[in-house]
């Protein structure tokens, strides 16, 4: 239910956003938010992979 009325709220601002002049703005959030995205999935892997290297005692 919350979850719903966050996405529209989140609509809105994004037609807010088109309509607006601020057509740039738009794209360098989307260009960070897919930055961050990308940043968070290697440091995961890379986690993943010490964690395995650990186990099999590669660094001890």
């Amino acid at each position: 239910m919350e979850l719903n009325i966050l996405k529209e709220k989140i609509v809105e601002k994004l037609k807010d956003i088109f309509k607006s002049s601020d057509y740039f703005t738009y794209l360098f959030v989307l260009l960070i938010t897919k930055i961050i995205k990308y940043f968070n999935i290697y440091t995961y892997f890379i986690f993943l992979n010490n964690k395995h290297n650990r186990n099999n005692g590669y660094f001890s």
